[in-house]
């Protein structure tokens, strides 16, 4: 199977393996793969979450969403997006993984569908690949209802005044800005979350 650091703009291929290069977002889009150099999320750049919700946003209960092992949070919000897109979501196991930050926050947070060791990750994948979501509607990547993610919004954001939340009183470590604060619902269905916020930063 062909691995490699996606290009922007390329199309996207069955049976291939793409990598975010340093220092960029991963994106999903209409069909091909998308590169940015947005904020960093949750202080990192690439991100998994920019992946996981541009990919929920293009193609809704055809995405499937992984965490394995990792420190910190990201990939939570991210999850918990493609699970409200009738996304599938998968956690490795916490007894197996290196570091269990991730995934642990994940299942903390996101009511996931499958807690599996890596090793029986790619027979559960293919199994799926070869079913069709049931009572789900289709959600096709189209020119229409693509919208540019967050992190390529940019200036553009500043200019139309459509800022993600009030100022924070925090400034990024990055470029000096300041923070923006959101307040996200992440439980989705998890009962030891149901009704919790999750607030955060962002540049």
């Amino acid at each position: 199977m062909p691995i490699g650091y996606a290009r922007d703009g390329e199309s996207i291929e069955h049976g291939r393996v793409y990598i975010a290069p340093g220092d960029h977002h991963l994106l999903v889009g209409n069909g091909v793969a998308k590169l940015s150099r947005g904020p960093r999320e949750n202080g990192f750049r690439p991100a998994v979450d920019p992946l996981f919700r541009t990919a929920a946003d293009r193609y809704g209960p055809r995405v499937v969403g992984i965490v394995l092992s990792g420190g910190l949070d990201d990939g939570t919000l991210g999850l918990g997006h493609v699970k409200r897109r009738g996304g599938v979501a998968i956690v490795q196991n916490l007894d197996e993984a290196y570091v269990a930050s991730m995934p642990l926050n994940a299942m903390r947070r996101v009511e996931v569908d499958h807690v599996v060791p890596a090793t029986e990750m790619v027979g559960l994948i293919v199994r799926m690949a070869h079913e069709s979501p049931e009572d789900k509607r289709m959600v096709m990547a189209t020119a229409r209802n693509e919208k540019p993610d967050r992190v390529e919004r940019g200036l553009h954001a500043l200019k139309q005044r459509t800022f993600p939340g009030p100022p924070s009183g925090f400034t990024c470590p990055d470029c000096g800005g300041a923070l923006w604060e959101s307040t996200t619902a992440t439980s989705c269905g998890s009962p030891a979350t149901s009704g919790t916020p999750t607030v955060r930063r962002r540049c």
